[in-house]
């Protein structure tokens, strides 16, 4: 957060803290394969739009050559949405259609790096039908693995749609029954060369042990927060605690001398000295406490002590009034 400037002042009204989302930019992604497997095995990853919609991505690893693996994106859909028979909804065609596999109609020719060599590794059998079959802009890379199972690197498709090194790929969702949010292009991260905090070939089976993922769905303000370094935040049902303000503390050289105003207010006076703003804990400054309640600065003890005191003199002097009452009273039951 940017610190506002000490000289200035506003006022805050939380209840104009909207709701918010943020894109996915990146996934983190940890799997492990079985090294013998042949056929493609999946791992699914949700991804957010710039509106807060959730884009489900489910990739498929596919063995192409020993310690080699393919990863191709089978589908992308919207989460939550389906259509009258509950068929998902594709986030680029904003209809059942696959946008990342050939939908067999009559007609339809390869294209891309397909049509260049058919892709028999893919299932294509020529003159077959091209119905299901992955195309070529679907295969983010080439991931490869040394002797340990950790990857010893990764060939990136230039042609992918997702790529982010790439500014003009990405996933377009201007569609008419799309989400019409920005272009969707996250970085799929999967893991560190030479390490095994990602993407790891064992003989274990295929599992995914985590996904992370940076982006988060649309938010409702639930609350506000204040932390010690007198920071306001605006807190989200999404997980978000969004920064929207600091709280700022005057000191006085002799704060003791202050004039005393009603309202529980103070002005400044000579002997009180000039007034310095900082922020909590700074330049002698306090520090901030958030959701609690400001105790009084009296001793309870001494003032409990005193009131008895008080109501005991009370007492005793009514006593005397009452005797001297009593006595003139005889004075004059005397005279008569």
């Amino acid at each position: 957060m940017t610190n506002p400037a000490l000289t200035s002042r506003y006022r805050l009204r939380m209840s104009d803290a909207t709701g918010t989302a943020a894109s996915s930019t990146g996934a983190q992604l940890d799997t492990t394969s079985t090294s013998g497997l042949q056929s493609g095995l999946t791992s699914d990853v949700t991804v957010y739009d710039s509106l807060g919609v959730g884009h489900n991505i489910q990739l498929a690893y596919i063995k192409t050559a020993p310690n080699k693996w393919d990863v191709y994106i089978t589908k992308m859909t919207i989460v939550g949405r389906t259509d009258s028979s509950g068929n998902p909804i594709d986030s680029i065609s904003g209809t059942t259609q696959n946008s990342w596999a050939y939908s067999g109609t009559a007609g339809e020719t390869l294209d891309g790096d397909d049509s260049a060599a058919p892709p028999a590794g893919k299932g294509y059998v020529a003159g077959s039908s091209l119905r299901g079959l992955l195309k070529s802009n679907s295969r983010l890379g080439s991931i490869s693995f040394d002797t340990n199972g950790a990857i010893s690197g990764f060939t990136a498709n230039a042609n992918a749609t997702l790529n982010s090194s790439n500014a003009t790929a990405g996933v377009n969702l201007s569609a008419p029954s799309s989400t019409g949010a920005t272009k969707l292009n996250p970085t799929i991260n999967f893991g560190t060369v030479g390490t095994k905090n990602g993407v790891t070939q064992q003989s274990d089976a295929f599992a995914t042990s985590f996904v992370n993922q940076d982006g988060v769905r649309f938010g409702y303000k639930t609350g506000v927060a204040i932390d010690k370094d007198g920071v306001v935040r605006a807190v989200f049902d999404n997980g978000q605690r969004l920064a929207v303000a600091r709280v700022a503390i005057t000191t006085f050289a002799d704060p003791n001398r202050l004039d005393a105003r009603s309202g529980n207010l103070y002005a400044q006076t000579d002997a009180s000295g000039s007034p310095t703003t900082n922020f909590s804990g700074i330049g002698g400054a306090g520090t901030v406490q958030g959701s609690a309640l400001e105790g009084s600065t009296v001793d309870l003890a001494e003032e409990f002590t005193d009131m008895i005191v008080t109501q005991r003199n009370y007492s005793a002097n009514s006593k005397t009034i009452t005797t001297s009452d009593e006595m003139l009273q005889e004075i004059i039951n005397l005279k008569r």
